[in-house]
């Protein structure tokens, strides 16, 4: 039962990440085909107008990417909190290796980078600070790089750490955890058919 519960509640908060990243992308989509130029205009007045849309597009994409990384973060940290609420003990996202948790490594990255995004302004930080210790040591990510030179795969990480709070939800309940699929490339379109059923008529189109 406990297992069921977590398992419930990180798959909604799941589900709304993935979601958020298709309306987002398909938003993106049009403005980027917004039409800028205007006959009417002076060639200035037109470089203008088109320097607004990029400027616009660039930060949309952005703060897009950086939302889906604290969502993500925090759907591992809630899932921990309603762990312990249900009296199923702690998890340290530092430790564990032992467990062999796939995707642990992933789970640690969306973390740190999250981290980043919230205390750094989304810029890596040579510092002895775990996270960017982290991210420059065991990710390779050079310091002084932001968010968006990463060219993060949003739709990747999404199905990565699903799988990755499966495995948790079940050590964390007592729970023999469902195996995990082997080929991520195969089974991604079955986890977005899951997530974002048929009749929604929305699909990952980017990242994959």
């Amino acid at each position: 039962m406990k297992y069921l519960v977590l398992v419930t509640t990180l798959s909604h908060q799941i589900q709304g990440v993935l979601a958020f990243h298709v309306l987002i992308h398909a938003d993106l989509e049009r403005l980027g085909n917004r039409e800028w130029k205007d006959p009417k205009l002076s060639y200035g007045e037109n470089k203008f107008r088109m320097k607004i849309l990029g400027g616009l597009v660039f930060s949309y994409r952005r703060f897009a990417a950086e939302l889906s990384l604290l969502a993500l973060a925090k759907a591992f940290e809630d899932t921990s909190v309603e762990a312990r609420e249900l009296g199923c003990g702690k998890f340290d996202i530092w430790k564990g290796d032992e467990l062999r948790l796939r995707y642990h490594h992933d789970m640690r990255y969306i973390r740190a980078l999250a981290n980043t995004v919230k205390h750094s302004q989304s810029r890596i930080i040579d510092s002895n600070e775990k996270n960017n210790r982290f991210l420059i040591d065991e990710c390779g990510v050079k310091p002084g790089y932001e968010i968006e030179h990463l060219r993060l795969d949003i739709p990747r990480h999404v199905y990565r750490v699903y799988w990755f709070l499966k495995q948790l939800a079940a050590h964390l309940a007592g729970v023999r955890a469902e195996p995990v699929p082997k080929r991520e490339r195969n089974w991604f379109r079955q986890f977005e058919r899951l997530m974002l059923p048929a009749f929604l008529k929305m699909r990952v189109t980017s990242g994959r």
